[in-house]
């Protein structure tokens, strides 16, 4: 949304020869600093709420894991009101209008798009900041329990100064693995292409032409595309997997499964990412990522399992079924030019509505697809499950049991992680689908000793 929604008011932007690009750059970022200091009170607002936890004698990790979450949950909200006041720190600041002004006067087009989104980048450090110095606080000192009195049973709490991370190396991994690399994620592809045409715009005047321009950005998108994998694996530190047991057992996986050209990789992250992920579309660029809390968090069948459901997702084609929704956008401006009058008046009106409404059935359709992969990729994963572990051969309901005890351990501590997102479906959802499942499993192997009876 951040995105399209910043690409958007570009379109919208109206060139203004006396916007000063100094003051109304320095106005968006002011709305931006006034984003992160509401967050910033935000989080001075749940320090005394910490405090009162620890003073009632609850335990350390409670009183963090509280602590934490509403402060996560104050974050989304800011998040998503910056996102609904874009035009305002965009367009009504003049930044905007500047930008227009800069390009028309010949300010490559890779620069100006970078000013639209640097608002955006300076609110994800702010934000990144006071979450890094606030996680700090709350791990600063752990609760030591020591008995005062036999006689009495009181106990007394003392607090032992013991930093577990500091805030500079804290914000450092934040901005290393939070919001930030899938913002630059998004943009990169963008960036990309203005900078080719910036390039070959430049040149086109003497040995270039719009077929070759329209090739040389398709050539580039298809370099991104291909390389993302890697570049992600700089920015967040994915290492390759450490030889071991667990590597041996993921290597005879993917060979009796017959995949061919997937990395193993572990990220590092401290603790803080209990995730897996497939990064990559194509076969020889595709990285099957781990992370330590998660390696840590479950037993080996739930890690199969966990493996198994990634897998799923290369040998469903998923990456594929995720792009339609895109298709489905193009179409919605089509048609909309298709039918919409072609008045010189009503084109801008046109524009607008196709664009809004091409975005809407988009993200619509990606989120609905997104569902759709995740519930596809439990259910496979348990039939691959059956076909390359061996703990599952005698047992086929195992596979769906430990897949559900690894969703519940990674997902059932916090209720904000098993809720339905964007592109994940809830923790219930997931868990009902297995059992639904394992319900028709069980009543086809049934039904032919009740048949034959």
């Amino acid at each position: 949304m951040l995105v399209l929604l910043t690409l958007g008011c570009r379109e919208w932007a109206q060139a203004d020869p006396l916007a000063g690009p100094l003051a109304t750059g320095l106005s968006a970022l002011g709305v931006a600093l006034g984003f992160g200091l509401l967050f910033k009170m935000a989080a001075l607002r749940m320090l005394p709420t910490m405090s009162l936890l620890r003073d009632t004698g609850a335990e350390s990790s409670a009183s963090q894991y509280y602590s934490s979450q509403r402060c996560s949950q104050a974050r989304e909200r800011l998040e998503a009101v910056w996102v609904l006041c874009l035009p305002l720190a965009l367009l009504a600041t003049g930044w905007g209008s500047a930008l227009v002004s800069l390009r028309e006067a010949g300010l490559p087009q890779v620069i100006e798009l970078v000013g639209w989104y640097l608002p955006s980048l300076f609110l994800l450090v702010l934000l990144e900041l006071t979450a890094a110095q606030f996680d700090a606080l709350c791990s600063e000192c752990e609760f030591e329990v020591h008995p005062t009195s036999q006689l009495s049973g009181k106990l007394e709490l003392q607090l032992s100064a013991t930093q577990l991370l500091s805030w500079p190396r804290e914000f450092l991994l934040r901005i290393r693995l939070g919001r930030m690399a899938s913002l630059l994620t998004c943009l990169v592809p963008v960036l990309l292409v203005a900078a080719v045409s910036d390039i070959v715009k430049h040149f086109a005047d003497n040995f270039m032409g719009t077929r070759i321009l329209l090739a040389t950005m398709l050539l580039t998108l298809g370099c991104v595309v291909l390389f993302l994998p890697n570049w992600l694996c700089r920015w967040m530190g994915a290492n390759a997997f450490p030889q071991g047991e667990l590597r041996e057992r993921i290597a005879s996986q993917l060979q009796r499964l017959r995949l061919r050209g997937v990395e193993l990789r572990l990220l590092s992250s401290r603790g803080r990412w209990p995730g897996a992920a497939i990064v990559g579309w194509f076969p020889g660029f595709r990285q099957l990522w781990l992370g330590d809390a998660l390696i840590d968090r479950l037993t080996p069948r739930q890690v199969d399992m966990v493996v198994m459901h990634e897998l799923a997702h290369i040998i469903g084609w998923h990456f594929l079924w995720r792009v339609f929704p895109m298709l489905w956008g193009v179409g919605v401006v089509a048609l909309f030019g298709i039918f919409w009058p072609v008045a010189e008046e009503l084109h801008l009106i046109g524009t607008l509505v196709s664009s809004i409404l091409a975005c809407v059935v988009m993200l619509i359709g990606m989120s609905a697809m997104a569902h759709q992969c995740e519930l596809d990729a439990d259910l496979s994963a348990c039939a691959l499950a059956e076909q390359v572990c061996e703990w599952a051969w005698e047992n086929p309901g195992q596979a769906r049991e430990e897949l559900a005890a690894a969703l519940i351990r990674l997902l059932g501590d916090s209720p904000q992680a098993a809720e339905a997102s964007w592109l994940h479906p809830s923790l219930r959802q997931r868990l009902t689908s297995l059992a639904r499942q394992g319900r028709s499993v069980h009543r086809a192997e049934t039904t032919p000793s009740v048949l034959e009876s």
